[in-house]
C-alpha cells in the first residue's frame, strides 16, 4: 500500500466558535460564520504521523477566512497538505466566483470546500441548482476544472434538512456533469451519533445519486466498513474516497476508527488502495 491520502480534514480551529443552538432552533449562518481562525497545521501533521496518513486535503467551511489563510498552512507543509477553500460568506454570484478564481489561479489551491447548500438560505433548496447565486459560482468552477466538496447529511448548522439532502447534489451534478462533486460524509449516517441506531436515509440517497452521476464522489468520514462495502458493491470503488473530517484536537482513536472504516471492510486490497489514496490522487492530479 502506498501513502494514505485524507480527502477531508480541518487543520485549523476557531476560538470564537459559537455555542450550539438548542434543539428545534434554526441557527443563523451569520452567527455560524466563524472569525479569527487559528493555524493548527503543525499539530495536525503530528496527528497524521501518529496514524500513518501521508497527505491531507485541508479546508475550512462557512467562515470568514481568506484562501491565503488555507494556502499558508499548505505552504508550511507542502509535502503533507493540499488546500480547498470557500468564498467569504455571505457573498454569492459574481463576487463569490471572483474569489474562487483568485483562490485557484492566484493562490494555487486545489479545489473548493467544505461548502454547504444552507449558505444560500432562504433560497428554496430545490431552486438552488438554477439560481444565479450558485450557478455563476459553478460556471467558474467548471471553467477552472477543479472539484467542490459539499457537506451532506446531518451537521452542526440547523438549517432545514432539505439543504443537506443528497438530492441537492443530484440536481447540481445533472446541470454540471463536468464538475467533480464530492459528497462529504456520504450522508453522515446516524450510526455515527448512536451505534445502536442505524439510519441510512441520507446514505442510501447518496448511493442513488452516485450511481446516477459519474462526476459524483463519496467521501466516507463517519461511515462504517459496511457502508464502504455497499459503495464498492453498488456504485464502484472508483467513486469512493477516504476522509476523516479530522481536527488537530481529534484523538488518535478517532483517526484509527476512520481508517478502520476502510481497512476492516470486506473488499480487496486493491479496492482499499484505491479508496485510501489512489482515487483522490487521480482526481486532484497528484502523484500517488
Amino acid at each position: 500500500m502506498k501513502g494514505i491520502v485524507d480527502a477531508h480534514c480541518h487543520s485549523l480551529n476557531w476560538p470564537t466558535r459559537p455555542s450550539s443552538v438548542k434543539r428545534g432552533e434554526l441557527s443563523t449562518l451569520p452567527a455560524f460564520s466563524y472569525h479569527d481562525p487559528v493555524d493548527q497545521s503543525d499539530e495536525y501533521v503530528k496527528a497524521m504521523d501518529r496514524v500513518g496518513i501521508s497527505k491531507s486535503v485541508t479546508m475550512g467551511c462557512i467562515c470568514r477566512h481568506t484562501p491565503e489563510f488555507v494556502a499558508s498552512m499548505v505552504s508550511k507543509h507542502p509535502d503533507r497538505f493540499l488546500g480547498f477553500a470557500t468564498w467569504l460568506y455571505p457573498d454569492t454570484g459574481r463576487d463569490a466566483a471572483a474569489q474562487v478564481e483568485h483562490m485557484i489561479k492566484d493562490v494555487g489551491l486545489a479545489g473548493v470546500g467544505e461548502m454547504i447548500f444552507g449558505a444560500f438560505y432562504p433560497i428554496p433548496p430545490h431552486e438552488l441548482y438554477r439560481s444565479p447565486e450558485l450557478t455563476i459560482i459553478m460556471d467558474k468552477i467548471a471553467e477552472l476544472g477543479v472539484p467542490i466538496l459539499f457537506h451532506t447529511g446531518f451537521g452542526p448548522i440547523n438549517v432545514p434538512l432539505s439543504y443537506v439532502h443528497p438530492f441537492r447534489v443530484d440536481e447540481l451534478a445533472t446541470a454540471y456533469p463536468e464538475v467533480p462533486i464530492i459528497m462529504g460524509h456520504t450522508g453522515h449516517p446516524v450510526s455515527f451519533f448512536d451505534p445502536d441506531v442505524v439510519d441510512d436515509y441520507f446514505f442510501d440517497a447518496c448511493l442513488g445519486v452516485a450511481r446516477q452521476h459519474k462526476n459524483v464522489y463519496l467521501e466516507v468520514s463517519y461511515c462504517t466498513p459496511r457502508h464502504v462495502e455497499r459503495i464498492v458493491r453498488t456504485v464502484g470503488v472508483e467513486a469512493c474516497l477516504f476522509g476523516t473530517d479530522g481536527w488537530a484536537a481529534s484523538p488518535v482513536s478517532y483517526f484509527e476508527s476512520q481508517l478502520d472504516t476502510v481497512l476492516k471492510a470486506n473488499i480487496t486490497s486493491d479496492d482499499k488502495d484505491q479508496i485510501l489514496g489512489k482515487n483522490i490522487s487521480r482526481l486532484l492530479k497528484i502523484p500517488w
